[in-house]
């Protein structure tokens, strides 16, 4: 029986355990889940480390900029304190330094002050004592040194003390000074009104009579508004000096071989002297608007570029004058003589010439003398080619062997004006004979 059982056992073998083909979504879903908790927190943490990196970053970048800015700034704000403390002490310095210098100024006033009183009481108001020669040596040799030591004030100062006593003063036009003022160092000083000032009608200036400044340094001196009577700027350096408003009181003033370049004589009046002079002296650039001058001498005179727009010339002589590109716009001029004077580019728009003689050989080529009046006036042996007389009146007037050729707007018309064209050369070149 036993063996039976065996013999069938071993017939049929065991019957296997059932195994499941797969899971459920179930499962898979809590596997997901389980995977992602953790993949999720290492995201997150991966994540939230980064963000905290970059915001120590930008924390650290900000506190840097911050730092940096703060150490500029203190950078800047003690730059300017040192800016700020040495330009106080700059100006300390400048102020020590002008106190000083004003100090040494006024001090040498004073010495020059004690000198001349003393040199005065021992040699005479006029230094014409024992030693009269010696005297007005020291006394010129000490001037000199004393004006060139001092500020434009100071010099107004012992310029008015010099003259008050007449030791810069002549008698008469020939006489000397006692004390020669020649190369004195006046720059900028102030003897009128300062420099282009206004002036209020029936203002009268100061008057300086018999005044002797030949070979004076007065650049950039002003007059303004002064009076003169019987004065001498002979030879004188007078560039840049203001005239403006002056007035003539007396017989002579002499401006002789000066040089008033860039000189202002705005509205000053000359018509009382006789004997007005400004031979051989340098007008380049010079002011002259408004000018007015009775009687007055420029032989030799360099005008070169002056602005003369609205000045009055009556009895003058311009002989030689040279006289190119100037401004003579309004201008009027009567009873005056321009020999052998060169008037080229001149602008002479509107400008009245009454009685005047143009001769020997005087140019005016190329000046504009458009609506120029030309009253009885004599033009002998003058070049005008190319100049501009449109809408000119020449009233008989006389052109002389003159030329006239290339001229515009000069018509038959304005022709038939004139007194004579005898042996004159018309804009078209025609010659007229001589009768």
């Amino acid at each position: 029986m036993i063996a039976k059982n065996q013999k069938q056992q071993e017939r049929c073998p065991p019957t296997p355990i059932p195994v499941k083909a797969g899971h459920t979504r179930f499962e898979w879903l809590k596997l997901v889940a389980t995977l992602a908790i953790p993949v999720a927190i290492g995201v997150f943490t991966i994540m939230n480390n980064f963000q905290q990196m970059n915001l120590s970053k930008s924390q650290f970048e900000n506190q840097l900029r911050i730092a940096n800015d703060n150490r500029q700034n203190d950078i800047r704000v003690a730059e300017e304190a040192r800016v700020n403390d040495l330009r106080i002490a700059q100006k300390d310095r400048e102020k020590d330094l002008q106190m000083a210098d004003n100090q040494q100024k006024q001090a040498v006033l004073i010495e020059y002050q004690n000198f001349l009183a003393e040199l005065l009481l021992k040699e005479g108001i006029r230094l014409n004592g024992s030693n009269s020669e010696a005297a007005r040596f020291v006394a010129r040799f000490k001037t000199l040194t004393g004006f060139s030591q001092l500020n434009p004030e100071r010099k107004a100062f012992l310029f008015k003390s010099l003259y008050e006593v007449k030791l810069i003063t002549n008698n008469d036009e020939f006489e000397s000074a006692i004390v020669s003022l020649a190369s004195a160092d006046l720059t900028n000083i102030i003897l009128g009104l300062p420099r282009d000032s206004d002036v209020l009608p029936g203002f009268k200036g100061p008057c300086f009579t018999n005044l002797h400044l030949s070979g004076a340094d007065l650049t950039n001196a002003s007059f303004r508004g002064v009076r003169f009577s019987n004065i001498t700027f002979a030879n004188a350096v007078l560039d840049n000096a203001d005239f403006g408003y002056t007035e003539d009181a007396g017989k002579f003033i002499d401006f002789q071989g000066s040089s008033l370049q860039s000189a202002n004589f705005f509205n000053a009046n000359y018509k009382v002297a006789y004997y007005i002079q400004f031979q051989g002296a340098k007008f380049n650039n010079a002011r002259l608007m408004n000018f007015i001058c009775v009687r007055c001498g420029f032989t030799s005179t360099i005008m070169q570029e002056a602005n003369m727009t609205n000045a009055r010339f009556t009895s003058c002589q311009f002989i030689l004058t040279k006289m190119l590109n100037c401004i003579m716009v309004d201008i009027f001029i009567k009873n005056s003589t321009f020999d052998e004077t060169d008037l080229t580019g001149c602008d002479m728009r509107g400008a009245i010439f009454e009685y005047t003689t143009f001769s020997e050989k005087t140019q005016l080529i190329g000046a504009d003398m458009s609506l120029i009046e030309l009253r009885h006036c004599d033009f002998s042996n003058t070049n005008l080619s190319g100049c501009n007389m449109t809408r000119a009146i020449l009233n008989g007037t006389s052109f002389l062997n003159s030329n006239l050729s290339g001229c515009v707007g000069l018509n038959e018309w304005q022709l038939r004006q004139t007194k004579s064209l005898a042996g004159s050369t018309l804009p078209n070149g025609t010659l007229v004979r001589a009768k």
